[in-house]
Formats: structure tokens, C-alpha cells, sequence
């Protein structure tokens, strides 16, 4: 047991230094340019399953007895110290040993639950024995032949309901010998329901049926696969380790691989080289190994089903794959699995052809696994993210990513966080910077909003405006490649989510003022703030692509509105987020329609003719089309198709990044659905959403393109392409989808497409 007590001492002395090296403002951002820290969160998954759920211990802080205790380590360490402590367990200092726990009452057991200590993984052999009187004994659990190592999951163990008030366990080898006694951490006793039982008994056949050692294939992105249960994989054994692939030179194509053992592997790594090619032609070239990117995909707390906006239940819990992670290397614990998502983002320059390449899976003391890809490169060329077509708007949240990261708002150390950040949204097509004009007072987030245009009444009575901060992260959006439209939230707050606020110089209060829609007060107040700011877009040259947001504006407030923007800012533009209102057809510039909502294509094409914009979103409902993390991954691809069928130029989704305290721990909160208040994790981290997302609007950039060519091609195999393309479309229709998995109807119009592809020439 020494070797526990100078762990304990190394633990000490090991909280001490980190304690030190947090005060000194460690961070993993550049620092030295920075005037304060950047705060690191722990990036741990959610713990692997232990203790049954929802199901009372028998054992927790029952009376124990031990043969031998060894010094610091009780025998009621056992039942009431916890399980995430490996040190805090009951020992003895030789074998053979045992312990006992004594009930309080008879009890009828068929299910025990034993850590044994895992550090250093040894094997321990033991026999658990149950018992009425403490004197007549009989076998529960016999594993005084056991070979495998102590992990912290520990064991389970099932057997036919027995009732007992002793459990005894006796231990008779240890792999680091005898002299270093016996370990529990935590012994837990159950009595669960006969279908949980069966339930378990299958997982733990099908993971001893998996061959020992270290496993990896190519596996189906439009699949979740559960943390631990043996993965299913559709292809047949001979293709599970080839992935071949099409792709438009400038397109990002991407597949899901796992890796799963029974058995744990330490140091879990993918080794990539560059594709080599092309397999024909005099000179031989390549896509370089920095093109193709290997990321784990990391574990999260999710919920189960969509609620309405305002009720998320916290107790609805379920562990999702969707963190795309920084890590080059994890540990794969006994009986799990580790997704990795890889993806190659193809150089617009890159000769077509076919190329090969491969990638290895490793492990410590594993063997190599290799994936093979092989790779067309079609002649046909997709446009860079900052020439797409499709009006994506996804909102952003700067402040959420000040609180996360511990900085503060609009200083250094923040724009240096959100630099990369809003690079990684504007790579996926984004096309507004979100602003904020107007203080919240309510704002139903679980960071508040702000505003970026402060608000003060001077002494002589008379408003002005500061723009400094909006200014800032305009500028900031457009350096990292949003540039085309600003959307300004906050106008005209509805009632219950805020009311007009300033700061008044001559008290130095902050003054909330509520008036009533179409009031004498509430219009002079706006059409001062929209005149100023319409002075200052203008000065600017921003005021063509900036749009007031009306998010859900009910139809007598919306024409008080519309009357005070003609008449304090002629030709400012509106984007409003709801129903369809015939009265405000001309007074719109993006108008964005809830999915389930039945649109009017003839509607949306007449706002394309006239050079509207139109789009569409999801919110905490529907269950199916969504984004959410328990969402099946497709659905986020669904979405830029749909848009593709309905004739609309795009689609709006809240929120990017509007995090909860621990988004890489737990995607829940309790107004929303998980995941609906972020699509991407900080880092920054993408995630299988948002990279499906992604993929959807390349689709549609490459059909907008090749719908093009085949028009101008016009002839009767064109006019046939066409008729195809059309048919499909009409498959993603809301009501389609609420039938057919989304991830049929993606392959089905994919595979179409690519057929397709070929038909369209290289850019000139």
C-alpha cells in the first residue's frame, strides 16, 4: 500500500503547482500579445457508465468488516468514499484478504457493482460470496481465474436474484504481488429489473465476442455511434478499411471512421500522409497531408427530444458523439468506441484525376490499422466560402465567449479568442455580422446580451450615440470574411423581453422606459436613434447591406414600425423572422419562414425577381428537421436541399455560439433543447453538425452551378439531367421528411448529383 501513499503525496504537491501555474495566467492563446488571461476549461466527456441509473445501492454506507486494514484505508472507504477517487479505497497490506459488508436487512440481490483500484492497472483475483447468517456462505461471483486489468469503469456482475445480508469478497492474487494487498475503491449491490439485466448481458456478450486488440474501420457519417456499444458498420468486411470518395476541386468531402476494444488502449492516433496521384498521366502530383485532417469526435451530454422553446427538462440525459476535437491523441478505454472524422479539403488548383492515400490507426502497444482513401477529383471547381450564394445566417453571441473564456468584453484577449472563432463560420458561408442595438432587459440567454450602441441622454435632454463597440465587431467580421450584410436585433422590443433603456447623464441611472407601440413617446424616441444611425452607416458605407431584424413582430406593432423607419431612416432595410404577412410584401428586404410553416413558392419567387431575399429556419421545434445534438446528423445537410426545393436563397439558425457554463461537457440547458443554443464548441471546435451543415450548403452551391450548365447546354440530354434533379428535389418537402429519415433522402440526391457532376466544365 505504499505506492497509494506516495500517489497521495505526488496528488498534493502536483494541486500545488497547477494552483501556482493558474494564478500566473497560463493560457493557450498567444499570450504575450494579450493584457490578461484567456481562462482554460477541463476538457473531460461525460463519465463512462457506472452505476445503474435511477436504482438505490444497497451497499451505500452499509456496516463493513475487513480481514486486515492497512494504515489510511478503512474498510468503509469501500461503501461511502465515492468512485472518482482511485486513492480512497479500502486496503490491506498482503493476501489473502477480504471484506465484508453487513446490510441493515436482508435484501434480494442480483446485480454487484466492484472498483478495484486502477492505477497502474493491476489484476486481481477474487471471489464474491453472499450470505444470510454470516456463517453459511454460498457463490455469487467467481473470479479467482480473472486476466483482466482494473479500469475505472470497474465490473458488473449479474446473477439469479439471491436474498443475502452479508456480501463478502475475498481476494486472493494480485498481478503487483502479494505484498501489495488487496483494493476497492467502491462495492455496490443492486436489485434491477429483469429487462435492464438482459439489456446488460447482451452489451457484455457482444463486446466478448469482439477478437482482443485494437480495432478501426471507415464507418457512415450519417451515424451516431454510442460511446459503448460495439459498432455496427454497413459496409462489408473486405471495404471497412477503403474509403472512396468523389469531389469538385475546392470542395471539403468528409467520412466518419471508429476505432473500438474490449480491451483499452493508451495513446490513440491517426498518422496521415499526403494522397498521391493522379493513378494516370506522365507526371505524378498530390493533394498535401495538410489538406486532410484526422479529428476525434468527442462525447457530450445531450437530451432526448425537442420541448418548446422555455422548457428543457434536465433530466433527460444521453450521451452523443459531436465535438470535433483538437486532441492528436486520446485514450480508448475498455469497451468503447471513438469516432474520428476525417475530411480533405480538396485545393481549387489540384489537377483532376484519381488519387490514393492512406491513413494509419495506432494505439500504444496496438497494432497499426490502415485506411485506405481513394479520391476522384472532377474537373468542376467550387467558388471559396466568400462567393457562395446561399444566405447562411447563423447568430453569434460575442459576449458568451467573453464570459466562457473569462475576458472582458471587446478588450485584446476577446478579439483575439473570436478572430478564429467567426473564421470558422465565415469557411462555412456566413453571411451577416449579428449586432445587438439596443440593451435587452430580458434577454432569455443563459450569457445576457448587450448592447453594441450605447445609449445616452445627455443633460440638456438631447440623445447620442456611441458606435465604437459596433463598429469594432463589424470590422472584426468582415477581416475574418463576413462582409455582406449586418443585422441589427434589438429594434423595437417586444413586450416581456425589454423595454427602450439609456443612460441618463444628469442622475448617472441607468432609465428603462416601456411605451406602448405607436405612442407619441416610443416613435420620437426611435426616430431620433434611427436617424443618428442612419447618418452613421452611411458614413461608414454600410448602410446598403444593414437590415433592422423584426424576429416574430406581431402584425399591429409591425406597421407602427415600418411607419417610423420610412419616416426617420428612408430605405433602411427590414429583415423580418415569422408568418407571411401579404401587407408587408414590399416593406420586407429578407424574410425568414418558419420550416413548418407552408410556404408559397410563387411568393418566394417573386421576392427573387424583385431582388429579395428569402429564407427559412428551425427553432426548439420541430423534433424532424433539426440541428440539435441528439439530431440525426443528415438533418443538418436536409436543411440547404430544402432551401435548394423551395427556391429559397438560404437559412437562419440560432445560435452559433451562445454557450452554457460547460458546452463541452453538457449541451442541456433548461429553456432549450440541447445543442440549440450552439452549433460550434470554443477553441475553436467544430462539431458534426456544423460540418454537415456545411456540407449541405456545398450541395447547393453545386447544384445552383450545374443547374447553370445544363440550362446553357440545352439539349435533350440536359432537359432529361434536369427533369432528374427536379424530381429529386421534390423529396424534401417538410412533410417528406417527417416520414423518411433525412439520411436517405441526402444519399439518394447526393449520389444523383455526383453522377451529374461530370456535365460541368472547369472554371475558366
Amino acid at each position: 500500500m505504499s505506492t497509494i501513499i506516495i500517489r497521495r503525496q505526488r496528488f498534493v504537491v502536483s494541486a500545488v503547482l497547477i494552483f501556482a501555474w493558474l494564478c500566473a495566467g497560463s493560457t493557450s492563446y498567444a499570450a504575450e500579445s494579450m493584457r490578461e488571461p484567456v481562462r482554460e476549461h477541463p476538457r473531460r466527456e461525460p463519465p463512462l457508465p457506472g452505476a445503474p441509473d435511477g436504482f438505490r445501492n444497497l451497499f451505500h454506507a452499509a456496516k463493513t468488516q475487513a480481514s486486515e486494514v492497512a494504515p489510511y484505508h478503512p474498510a468503509h472507504f469501500a461503501t461511502s468514499w465515492g468512485s472518482d477517487d482511485p486513492d480512497g479505497c479500502w486496503g490491506s497490506r498482503t493476501l489473502p484478504a477480504s471484506l465484508t459488508v453487513v446490510m441493515s436487512k436482508t435484501e434480494t440481490l442480483n446485480t454487484i457493482r466492484l472498483l478495484t483500484r486502477w492505477l497502474d492497472r493491476p489484476v486481481f483475483q477474487y471471489v464474491i460470496e453472499g450470505s444470510l447468517d454470516g456463517k453459511s456462505w454460498s457463490m455469487l461471483v467467481d473470479r479467482h481465474k480473472n486476466t483482466n486489468p482494473a479500469t475505472e469503469r470497474g465490473e458488473t456482475f449479474y446473477f439469479p436474484p439471491q436474498a443475502v445480508r452479508y456480501v463478502r469478497t475475498t481476494f486472493t492474487g494480485n498481478s503487483k504481488g502479494k505484498d501489495h494487498g488487496a483494493q476497492i475503491v467502491e462495492i455496490e449491490g443492486y436489485h434491477l429489473p429483469q429487462e435492464q439485466i438482459t439489456d446488460a448481458r447482451a452489451w457484455k456478450d457482444a463486446w466478448r465476442e469482439v477478437p482482443a486488440g485494437l480495432h478501426a474501420a471507415i464507418a457512415s457519417k450519417d451515424i451516431r455511434y454510442p460511446r459503448c456499444a460495439v459498432p455496427v458498420l454497413e459496409n462489408k468486411e473486405e471495404k471497412d478499411h477503403r474509403w472512396s470518395t468523389i469531389a469538385w476541386r475546392g470542395e471539403r468531402v468528409a467520412t466518419q471512421a471508429v476505432a473500438w476494444s474490449r480491451d483499452g488502449f493508451e495513446g490513440l492516433r491517426i498518422l496521415r500522409g499526403p494522397l498521391r496521384g493522379p493513378l494516370r498521366g506522365s507526371n505524378e502530383k498530390e493533394i498535401p497531408a495538410s489538406a486532410v485532417r484526422c479529428r476525434f469526435v468527442r462525447y457530450v451530454l445531450s437530451g432526448r427530444t425537442c420541448q418548446t422553446c422555455g422548457s428543457a427538462p434536465l433530466r433527460e440525459t444521453h450521451v452523443v458523439p459531436d465535438v470535433l476535437d483538437l486532441a492528436q491523441r486520446l485514450d480508448l478505454a475498455p469497451c468503447t468506441v471513438r469516432p474520428v472524422w476525417i475530411s480533405i479539403d480538396v485545393p481549387p488548383q489540384t489537377p483532376p484525376g484519381r488519387y490514393r492515400g492512406e491513413l494509419v490507426v495506432k494505439a500504444n502497444g496496438g497494432k497499426s490499422i490502415p485506411l485506405a482513401i481513394e479520391l476522384e477529383v472532377l474537373p468542376a471547381v467550387l467558388p471559396p466560402p466568400s462567393q457562395w450564394s446561399f444566405w447562411l445566417n447563423v447568430w453569434q453571441h460575442p459576449w458568451s465567449v467573453a464570459e466562457y473564456h473569462g475576458v472582458e468584453p471587446w478588450s485584446e484577449a476577446h478579439m483575439t479568442v473570436l478572430r478564429p472563432h467567426l473564421k470558422m463560420l465565415a469557411e462555412a458561408g456566413q453571411k451577416c455580422a449579428r449586432t445587438t442595438i439596443l440593451e435587452p432587459r430580458m434577454s432569455g440567454q443563459y450569457t445576457p446580451l448587450h448592447s453594441m450602441v450605447k445609449w445616452i441622454r445627455g443633460a440638456d435632454g438631447k440623445f447620442r450615440f456611441d458606435y465604437t463597440i459596433f463598429d469594432k465587431y463589424v470590422e472584426l467580421a468582415a477581416e475574418c470574411g463576413i462582409s455582406k450584410g449586418i443585422s441589427c436585433f434589438g429594434i423595437f422590443p417586444r413586450k416581456g423581453r425589454g423595454c427602450v433603456g439609456y443612460l441618463d447623464e444628469a442622475s448617472g441611472d441607468y432609465v428603462w422606459n416601456s411605451w406602448s407601440v405607436g405612442s407619441k413617446e416610443h416613435e420620437e424616441f426611435w426616430k431620433v436613434f434611427l436617424a443618428d444611425f442612419s447618418k452613421h452607416l452611411k458614413k461608414k458605407g454600410w448602410f446598403e447591406k444593414t437590415a433592422l431584424i423584426m424576429d416574430e413582430s406581431k402584425p399591429v406593432e409591425a406597421r407602427a414600425h415600418f411607419k417610423t423607419i420610412r419616416e426617420a431612416a428612408p430605405g433602411l432595410k427590414v429583415a423580418w423572422s415569422g408568418h407571411y404577412h401579404e401587407e408587408f410584401k414590399d416593406e420586407v428586404a429578407n424574410w425568414c419562414f418558419y420550416v413548418g410553416l407552408a410556404a408559397n413558392r410563387e411568393v418566394i419567387a417573386q421576392r427573387k425577381r424583385s431582388g429579395k431575399t428569402t429564407t427559412f429556419y428551425v427553432a426548439c421545434d420541430p423534433v424532424h428537421p433539426n440541428i440539435h445534438t441528439f439530431s440525426p446528423p443528415a438533418e443538418a445537410t436536409w436543411m440547404a436541399w430544402h432551401a435548394a426545393a423551395m427556391g429559397y436563397d438560404g437559412f437562419l439558425f440560432w445560435a452559433y455560439d451562445n454557450w452554457n457554463e460547460n458546452p463541452l461537457f453538457d449541451t442541456r440547458w433548461v429553456r432549450f433543447p440541447a445543442g440549440d443554443m450552439f452549433l460550434i464548441y470554443p477553441g475553436p471546435r467544430s462539431s458534426i453538425r456544423f460540418e454537415r451543415l456545411r456540407e449541405g450548403i456545398q450541395d447547393f452551391e453545386k447544384l445552383c452551378i450545374l443547374r447553370k450548365q445544363l440550362k446553357r447546354q440545352n439539349d435533350a440530354e440536359a432537359t432529361a439531367a434536369l427533369t432528374r434533379l427536379n424530381k429529386i428535389l421534390e423529396q424534401f418537402s417538410y412533410q417528406t421528411v417527417q416520414k423518411t429519415p433525412a439520411s436517405e433522402t441526402v444519399r439518394e440526391a447526393q449520389k444523383l448529383l455526383e453522377e451529374l457532376s461530370g456535365k460541368v466544365p472547369p472554371a475558366k
